[in-house]
């Protein structure tokens, strides 16, 4: 009998002991995994992406946006807020230590502002700053780890469109893309290994469970043309900023 209740005291922690594990679990996933929502509308199609991220993630700058099959911008759906303001949290460093100030960093997001900056037809790059930043609406934190973002095009959109993420991490070096490979250009330096640029097409008459964003280019090193450059042989710790980045429409 003594050995029964022994056996039953033992049980009892053990359960308690697990269902105390279960509940931090949930509780840490609370903290740490992001969800936001911006710009639903339930009448057109709505997006969530879901980021993962991966070990080398470390506050990268990020833009979403949808463009036809031509690669003409239809619109953008979130854009992270140092970039999207020009105001960057280590911008200056007039007192000897960083401090949150303006920067402008075009080697940041090169292939979407090439884009965005054509959507005014004056032939000028617009990378935002605290004068003429990108709108309030598309704009928001950069989570700290996994993030769930839920929006919806401002528009209905009929035809085949293509889903575009752009992400970018900055003094992201290796072997290939060094500090001292262009010493003197100082966009280079921000940066080191290019934007990553990530896509799914969508056709709206054929939605499918899940799309996953998968890699097609890099944007230029120092942000000086808004070409996409498919040869990726030269990126490798940049591909684990994100270990996925999947999208559910409904």
């Amino acid at each position: 009998m003594r050995n029964l209740k022994y056996y039953l005291v033992v049980f009892v922690i053990i359960v308690m002991s697990n269902a105390s594990q279960a509940q931090l679990f949930k509780k840490n996933r609370n903290i740490y995994t992001d969800t936001i929502s911006i710009n639903i509308n339930t009448e057109y199609l709505e997006f969530t992406f879901e980021f993962l991220k991966g070990k080398k993630h470390n506050h990268p700058s990020f833009a979403i946006w949808i463009e036809d099959v031509n690669g003409n911008i239809i619109q953008p759906l979130y854009v992270t807020q140092a970039f999207a303001s020009g105001v960057y949290p280590y911008g200056s460093k007039e007192t000897g230590n960083w401090k949150p100030g303006p920067r402008r960093y075009q080697a940041t997001l090169p292939y979407f502002i090439h884009k965005w900056s054509e959507t005014f037809n004056d032939g000028k790059l617009h990378i935002p700053s605290e004068a003429n930043p990108i709108a309030d609406a598309y704009t928001g934190a950069t989570p700290k780890a996994d993030f769930v973002i839920s929006t919806s095009p401002k528009t209905l959109i009929k035809d085949k469109f293509r889903v575009v993420v752009e992400f970018n991490q900055p003094w992201d070096v290796n072997d290939f893309w060094t500090n001292a490979k262009y010493s003197s250009d100082r966009d280079y330096k921000a940066s080191c290994q290019p934007s990553l640029i990530y896509a799914v097409d969508v056709n709206p008459n054929d939605i499918m469970n899940i799309y996953h964003l998968n890699p097609i280019g890099h944007g230029h090193y120092s942000g000086k043309d808004g070409r996409l450059y498919t040869d990726l042989s030269t990126i490798t710790t940049a591909f684990e900023i994100f270990k996925s980045i999947s999208l559910k429409i409904k």
